[in-house]
């Protein structure tokens, strides 16, 4: 049975994983109002605030199943790394238009991540594959990008999205090896 206190620290939670995500979208609201650079529409807020909100609940359910620092911060890793590359893909694609096929086989490897995690029941062993998979496919990407675009800058940020991704993975998996 829960304590009076126990359910006022979840609601505390749950509250504060709904806000913080709308708080931040006060940030390109005010930037909106003051920029011509920044023109986000409806669509553009609706879809940002699902997505921060979707991370911030898979934060808040998987780092309430432990205390450990190291799988917390591993999971937060993994979501920002999820973040950065689903916001660049979005906007700009990661290789050339939105409508690569690359970037869409990209959309792909983080769908498959999620129903990993989803039908793992947010265990260890999910976490570990949802981050493991696109880090191996960031691999891929850097060196097909690396070989036809005359930008380095691509190969580097799909480098440095592995390396988020590889880190998260790090980070999970010491956890499990603390706990045997």
């Amino acid at each position: 049975m829960q304590t009076s206190q126990n359910l006022r620290l979840k609601k505390i939670s749950l509250t504060t994983a709904l806000l913080v995500p709308l708080l931040v979208l006060l940030i390109p609201f005010f930037a909106t109002l003051i920029s011509v650079h920044v023109n986000w529409g409806v669509f553009d807020f609706l879809l940002v605030a699902l997505i921060l909100i979707v991370a911030s609940l898979s934060y808040r359910t998987i780092a309430n199943k432990t205390r450990s620092f190291r799988y917390k911060a591993g999971v937060a890793t993994g979501l920002v790394a999820y973040l950065l590359s689903t916001w660049m893909n979005l906007a700009v694609g990661i290789v050339g238009s939105p409508d690569n096929p690359i970037n869409q086989i990209f959309h792909g490897f983080l769908l498959f991540s999620a129903i990993c995690v989803v039908f793992g029941r947010f265990s260890t062993r999910s976490l570990f594959a949802a981050f493991i998979i696109p880090a191996l496919s960031f691999l891929f990407m850097a060196g097909i990008t690396f070989s036809y675009q005359e930008v380095i800058v691509v190969p580097i940020m799909c480098l440095i999205l592995a390396s988020l991704f590889v880190l998260a993975t790090w980070l999970i998996r010491s956890t499990e090896s603390v706990r045997r």
